[in-house]
């Protein structure tokens, strides 16, 4: 199935685990549903939303959430003598798709 989360579309299948972009509200532990299904395929042919596929959802349990690895944004003006070093650490989810239900 193809699902909406973290402002992001992921492919995602079931029993494999996914990194998005940190969700709002949710503990290590705790079940989410993704309503926001763009796409499924039953072996045949795909089925496609428009925007999203009515009754197919993705459930999934929520594993951790973590800091990504640290991004280092450094901007210079050669011969200036101007340099600037930024880090930025992004927050997300990790979760376990434990089922998908096709329309």
């Amino acid at each position: 199935a193809i699902i909406e989360v973290g402002g992001s579309q992921q492919f995602v299948s079931e029993g494999r685990f996914y990194e998005c972009h940190s969700l709002k509200g949710v503990e290590p532990g705790s079940k989410i549903a993704f309503e926001r299904v763009l796409g499924t395929h039953d072996g045949n042919a795909p089925n496609w939303g428009h925007p999203y596929v009515k009754g197919a959802r993705v459930e999934a349990t929520v594993l951790e959430n973590f800091d990504a690895k640290k991004v280092i944004v450094f901007k210079y003006r050669p011969k200036k003598h101007y340099r600037k070093k930024n880090g930025h650490r992004q927050s997300m989810t990790r979760f376990l798709v434990t089922k998908v239900v096709k329309a």
